[in-house]
């Protein structure tokens, strides 16, 4: 789990940078299409969850890890010592295992954060769940029901519609275009999966602030969708549905996209003042797009120098990690070498020996 959780985290970390990035684009792109808005932040999706990508000579992501996933939980070193001759040896390494290290520690709150998230998404599903059990269908997927205050999309797989009875028929029309727009582009499935990006990644703050932008643009986006084609009449008229609708939603909410959610003043103010965009916005929009996708969902090249230094330091840290065993040097000191060779026995002269031979015969 260890791995996986400084895997994640090191996305984390090189995806905050496109998170920026993207929210400073929606301050440059005000006149861009919402559409644009919407395509940024399923970038930022991708880099969230996907841990390979490709490498670009423009990409603009720092090439380093925040933490090093080949950490360790224990600490070795290997002590030196001088023998009684002057010389340096090497003794066993010592290991000394940490009880808990700071990436186990890290790790037990990351899966106890993700594991409180989901469990609090899992209850707002069965505390609507149990809201919506009195509902009743009036046409196709459109039911009503006296427990909700504003209409919303319920459901992934078969994603139903639900109106609060108070709505007028005038209403129903503006809200019921605007729900079958948030299925069509299946935004019932992104806000989910969105808040469960956001849970295995709840501990960056840049992630919170990311969803709830996100949540904003997809409304914004789904408003441009349904009033693209509508005259001002009708978008006072959409306008005043949102009014009739509007609540103040809590953001952290797993449940789906509700019409009268928070963020109704930039909402209205874009739905009377839309314009429909001119083929140069379009086209310089998406540039903006393949652009941002080209210089942050990449990473750039690795040079064969910056290979070579990382294997060295890699090398060093695995030579840190390794417990060496070497031999005690021995307690007495090695047999010297004589300083002098033994002196060789002197040739004697063969006529001297022939001499001492008949000498020897006559005595």
């Amino acid at each position: 789990m260890e791995i996986i959780f400084t895997e994640i985290f090191n996305m984390s970390v090189t995806a905050s940078i496109l998170i920026i990035a993207v929210i400073l684009l929606r301050l440059i792109l005000k006149n861009a299409p919402k559409c644009t808005r919407y395509i940024l932040w399923l970038l930022v999706a991708l880099r969230l969850v996907i841990p390979f990508t490709f490498e670009s000579p423009i990409s603009l992501v720092p090439n380093a890890q925040a933490i090093n996933s080949t950490s360790n939980s224990s600490t070795s070193y290997v002590s030196s010592v001088v023998n009684s001759e002057g010389f340096q040896t090497m003794q066993s390494a010592v290991s000394l295992p940490d009880e808990v290290s700071i990436i186990t520690i890290l790790t037990y709150f990351w899966i106890i954060g993700v594991a409180a998230m989901l469990i609090y998404m899992l209850f707002s599903y069965l505390h609507l769940h149990l809201k919506l059990r009195e509902s009743v269908v009036i046409k196709d997927n459109i039911l009503i029901c006296d427990r909700i205050s504003s209409p919303f999309v319920f459901g992934i797989i078969r994603p139903r519609i639900y109106l609060p009875s108070a709505l007028s028929d005038e209403e129903k029309t503006y809200v019921i275009a605007h729900e079958q727009a948030h299925i069509k582009h299946y935004d019932n499935i992104l806000k989910p999966f969105g808040y469960l990006i956001m849970s295995i990644h709840f501990f960056n703050p840049l992630c919170w602030i990311a969803f709830r932008l996100f949540t904003k643009d997809i409304e914004l986006a789904c408003d441009e969708r349904v009033i693209k084609n509508y005259d001002i009449q009708n978008k006072k008229g959409y306008s005043t549905a949102l009014l009739s609708c509007s609540i103040e939603r809590n953001f952290l909410s797993a449940c789906p996209f509700s019409f009268g959610e928070s963020g109704l003043k930039q909402r209205i103010k874009s739905v009377l003042g839309y314009k429909k965009q001119t083929v140069r916005i379009v086209i310089l929009s998406f540039a903006v797009c393949i652009l941002t996708a080209m210089s942050f969902m990449t990473n750039p090249i690795t040079s064969a120098l910056e290979i070579y230094s990382d294997n060295q330091e890699s090398a060093i840290d695995n030579l840190k990690k390794l417990s060496f065993n070497f031999a005690e040097p021995p307690t007495t000191a090695p047999a010297t070498e004589p300083t002098t060779k033994p002196t060789e026995p002197q040739k004697v002269d063969k006529k001297a020996e022939e001499i001492l031979e008949i000498g020897r015969a006559h005595v």
